[in-house]
């Protein structure tokens, strides 16, 4: 008795002490100039409505530390001498790991009058040269939607004039342009759809994107007045941008869902440099769930990475790469009875229409690989250039089932339908930023790809007959872009956009 008395006040102590302990987090990150990401030196960070004040100056490489930090919804204020003050709402700070976010400010125009703090409700892109219809989106963002699914081509289904193609797929339309038309940029590199199940879509969609929301630093979006680097955007842009790993302490990460698994890991590569890493690897249930009941089965699996190399005085390196595997099994309509729960037939299922005797498999395959460089020249600009590799695959093989009997789920398979269509591209991207004066600042760049194409078809004109081609083609063509674009700050509350959004040079 005396034994048990003991255990249950270790327990209540235990519980006491659990309960009156408050859990404290960091907030870390960097303060940098919105135009040329040079960091600023002492740069004001606080937390609103702090009592005692919770507050950090940055250092000379930009950096600041917010230390006991009470978990929860907080709201962060920078200011800095010359630059705009930003007010970040909705930042959550959770237990788990320091909250890492890297600020970027506005340089301001004199100005004699009151000052006024704005807040950056995630509606400001990232992209310097973005002035109306753009947005940014954030992890935290993605991952609170209501069905969102993490995936930030789901959240933009929010905004006014934007709408899904059908509501499985992530496709977007805006203002009715189909999504085939919509620009994905993923680190620099042109994307065609960054999604599972893209390939056989005439919409241009997939179920899911293809990488995971704990990778991104932000999305900008865009639904009109695109930038000059996006001259081949004709109904909107995706500008998707990975993080950097956590370059001081490791950090793992186990998510698990109805939709499937999620595992990251981050953490330094040399802390003495600075070099981190960021891997996520992700394997879709639902494929699972659909072979339980014989039905249409949709695999997928992807894995996603971010090396990050700073140098002193050859600027910062990173190699990165997203890859994603697919496949949906669509079996034949399988011969079944089904009982009452007094064991009475209720219903009896045949094979009736042709689709009921094909058995499909389409694979999907969708990557992209490429090295990042950002180099400062000088304290006003930036050159920052991108080289990699984008392949797709579409591969769909359907047969027909020769049954036995009506009764019988036995038979013979013949071939019915064969597709393959293999694309892949290398491009090469490099833009200067430079602010020429306070108030003026330009971008201009090239953009060059090399694209391959390889398809071919078969099909039968009648049910079990010989494969016959349709079409077999190979072949590959180049483009090169040229841009400039040049943003003037009038007022402090008025910007003038010009430039020339691309000149063509291919064949």
């Amino acid at each position: 008795m005396e034994r048990k008395s003991l255990i249950t006040s270790w327990l209540l102590l235990l519980v006491y002490f659990g309960f009156a302990q408050t859990n404290t987090q960091s907030i870390k990150g960097k303060v940098v100039d919105y135009v040329t990401g040079e960091p600023l030196i002492g740069a004001t960070v606080t937390l609103e409505g702090s009592d005692p004040l919770i507050g950090s100056v940055t250092d000379f490489e930009g950096r600041y530390v917010l230390n006991n930090v009470s978990v929860g919804r907080h709201v962060l204020l920078i200011s800095f001498i010359g630059y705009k003050p930003v007010r970040i709402p909705e930042i959550l700070l959770t237990s788990a790991k320091p909250f890492w976010i890297d600020i970027s400010l506005e340089e301001d125009l004199v100005n004699l009058g009151e000052v006024v703090v704005r807040a950056r409700k995630g509606k400001e892109a990232f992209n310097t040269m973005a002035t109306v219809s753009a947005r940014s989106f954030t992890i935290e963002e993605s991952s609170r939607f209501a069905g969102g699914l993490s995936d930030p081509s789901r959240v933009a289904y929010n905004f006014a004039g934007v709408t899904f193609s059908s509501p499985q797929d992530n496709g977007v339309v805006i203002r009715g342009n189909s999504p085939t038309n919509v620009l994905w940029r993923v680190n620099g590199l042109d994307i065609a759809g960054a999604a599972h199940f893209g390939g056989g879509n005439m919409a241009g969609a997939g179920l899911i994107s293809i990488y995971s929301a704990n990778i991104l630093r932000g999305s900008d979006f865009f639904t009109g007045a695109f930038p000059a680097e996006y001259g081949n955007a004709t109904a909107g842009v995706f500008d998707i941008n990975f993080r950097k790993g956590n370059a001081e302490e490791n950090q793992h990460l186990v998510q698990v869902g109805v939709l499937g698994v999620d595992l990251a890991s981050e953490g330094p590569i040399s802390k003495e440099n600075e070099s981190s890493y960021l891997v996520n690897y992700r394997h879709g249930f639902i494929g699972y769930y659909g072979a339980l009941v014989n039905g249409t089965a949709p695999y997928y699996q992807d894995l996603s990475f971010n090396l990050n190399f700073p140098t002193k005085k050859s600027g910062a390196f990173s190699f990165w790469g997203i890859g994603g595997l697919s496949r949906i099994d669509s079996p034949i309509r399988r011969y079944q009875i089904e009982f009452e729960d007094d064991q009475s037939v209720s219903k009896i299922k045949y094979r009736e229409y042709e689709n009921d005797f094909l058995d499909s498999q389409i694979n999907f395959g969708m990557g992209a690989t490429g090295i990042n460089h950002k180099l400062p020249i000088g304290k006003s600009s930036f050159l920052h250039s991108t080289i990699g590799y984008t392949p797709h695959l579409y591969d769909n093989e359907t047969q027909f089932f020769e049954q036995d009997a009506d009764t019988l789920n036995s038979g013979m398979y013949h071939p019915h339908l064969r597709q393959r269509n293999v694309e892949s591209k290398i491009e090469f991207a490099s833009r200067l930023t430079s602010k020429l004066s306070r108030n003026i600042t330009n971008e201009s760049g090239i953009r060059a790809n090399l694209l391959s194409v390889e398809s071919h078809s078969f099909d039968v004109e009648a049910v079990m007959d010989p494969l016959q081609e349709n079409y077999s083609l190979a072949g590959n063509t180049h483009s090169v872009n040229l841009f400039t674009q040049f943003k003037v700050m009038l007022t402090a509350d008025l910007d003038l956009n010009m430039g020339f959004p691309r000149l063509n040079l291919g064949g």
